[in-house]
């Protein structure tokens, strides 16, 4: 942490005070690197018990306030809208059983048809697809995963499906009793496939499986390449599970934890080699269930305007890697999930800061960005940088993550190409790092909303340039974007135009 430096020169009675600020220094003139980012790159995660409290309930139509909250997350025109997946914990204690019968032990969830309408009636409102996780709990018997997908085709088809998971964390089966204490990743392989063989037996579309689900046991994580590249012909892609924290058995998780690279930087940097495996063999890599602590979040952690000055950042730092996409797990209730509906009316949601953040990031990427590689020189080291371009329109997104920082950092963007017409300057904020609403972005919040729409005007601030680049200030504990003007006029689509 780098605070502003005070100089005092003492003339007689005059006191003068020269400050010296934190100053970045960004050359955008560099060539791009990596994939373009998926359009529908943030999404969501469900328990399979809790989904129906976020969609809504068939017969009556999905929620409005949520299928709004998913569209305002589109910001490339004819794209895919964020997907939903359904899994979790709840995954390996439910099963298809619309009649209702006895359930057999560990088992608590009965999914009906009505679980499958509802969902895929949300999906089809915001042109999303949908990841069902099943039942991995019998190691020789995939019947109940088998019947579950045999559901999914009768009730709703395919369209609107991306993948099939088998399991969840199976990589933690011999520590949770699903599995013997002695159970190895050979022993999951013999399994997976009798799965994998006999869902695509029911006449499900191939490649259709989400394979591995694993989060934590390195046993299973150094041996996820080879199982990558063995099953690439049954795998549409491949999942993985991150929380950089945990609240889990007692164990109190920390914001100034959260806001270490290696809750950023250094999650992007545990799935990189695995990312390029997966495109190396044609197989999507995702951040599956994803979210701030594990284990249900943590209060003044999860829930506070903090967490989006990681969320921003992780969410950079995962692209540019490979990653192709992740979903943050939780809902209807609980501390870290980005949207909650806790109100006595069921349809009128909350909005918590970790959805801003998701939003952020879908404008900033929009229409399939590429990442610039910028050339930065900045006198503190927790503030970051990230450019992002389609074409010639140009975006830099500035994270200040140092909450203690005593005033503003100098920010001055020079350019590839000589521009004349103004940026634009979107600023993201809060007022109090522990806030738990009360953000804005630019001038939008969605405060009290009832529908899923952002009161308010957006006004970003505008930004003229000089001879020596584009010049503003960046308070700490805020995100910026700056919108910066092609080179021959300035037609983007500005950032968070509510679709309806």
């Amino acid at each position: 942490m780098r605070r502003c430096t005070h100089f005092a020169f003492y003339f007689l009675a005059f006191l003068a005070v020269y400050v010296t600020c934190d100053t970045i220094k960004v050359d955008i003139s560099g060539k791009s690197y990596g994939d373009p980012v998926n359009s529908n790159f943030v999404g969501f995660s469900f328990e399979v018990s809790s989904a129906l409290g976020m969609v809504g309930k068939s017969p009556a139509p999905p929620k409005a306030s949520f299928v709004q909250l998913l569209k305002n997350l589109v910001f490339t025109p004819n794209s895919e809208g964020p997907r939903m997946r359904i899994g979790g914990n709840s995954a390996d204690e439910s099963w298809w059983d619309p009649d209702h019968t006895p359930n057999p032990p560990d088992v608590h969830y009965d999914i009906t048809s009505t679980d499958l309408i509802s969902l895929n009636a949300a999906a089809k409102l915001t042109n999303s697809t949908i990841v069902f996780d099943t039942n991995f709990r019998q190691a020789n018997s995939p019947d109940w995963a088998v019947n579950h997908v045999k559901a999914i085709e009768r009730y709703i088809g395919w369209d609107n499906v991306f993948g099939i998971e088998i399991g969840n964390e199976c990589d933690l089966y011999s520590h949770n009793g699903i599995r013997s204490s002695n159970f190895t990743m050979a022993d999951y392989e013999v399994q997976w496939e009798k799965y994998a063989n006999a869902l695509y037996a029911t006449g499900m579309p191939k490649p259709r499986i989400q394979g591995a689900t694993f989060c934590c046991d390195k046993t299973f994580n150094d041996q996820l390449p080879g199982y990558i590249t063995k099953y690439r012909s049954l795998l549409r892609s491949v999942s993985f599970h991150r929380y950089p924290e945990d609240h889990c058995n007692g164990h109190e998780a920390s914001l100034d934890v959260l806001l270490e690279d290696r809750s950023s930087s250094g999650q992007a940097e545990m799935v990189r080699s695995w990312a390029a495996t997966a495109k190396s063999v044609g197989v999507e890599f995702w951040i599956g269930e994803s979210n701030s602590v594990a284990c249900g979040g943590q209060h003044l952690v999860s829930d506070v305007f903090g967490v989006v000055l990681w969320a921003v950042d992780y969410l950079l730092n995962l692209a540019s890697v490979g990653v192709r996409g992740i979903n943050f797990h939780g809902g209807p209730t609980g501390i870290y999930p980005p949207i909650i509906y806790d109100n006595s009316d069921p349809d009128i949601p909350t909005v918590r800061p970790l959805y801003y953040a998701m939003w952020v990031f879908a404008s900033a990427t929009r229409n399939h960005a590429t990442f610039i590689n910028a050339t930065t020189t900045t006198s503190n080291q927790q503030i970051k940088v990230w450019v992002v371009a389609n074409g010639d329109s140009y975006r830099v997104v500035i994270i200040h993550k140092d909450y203690k920082a005593t005033s503003s950092a100098e920010v001055t963007i020079t350019t590839p190409k000589a521009l004349t017409g103004n940026a634009e300057l979107y600023v993201l904020q809060a007022p109090q790092l522990l806030s738990e609403d009360g953000l804005s972005f630019a001038g939008q919040s969605f405060d009290n909303t009832r529908d899923g729409k952002p009161s308010g005007v957006l006004r970003p601030v505008v930004v003229s340039p000089s001879n020596d680049g584009y010049k503003f200030t960046v308070k700490p504990a805020t995100v910026v974007v700056l919108e910066l003007p092609t080179p021959v006029s300035y037609t983007h689509l500005r950032a968070h135009e509510t679709p309806e």
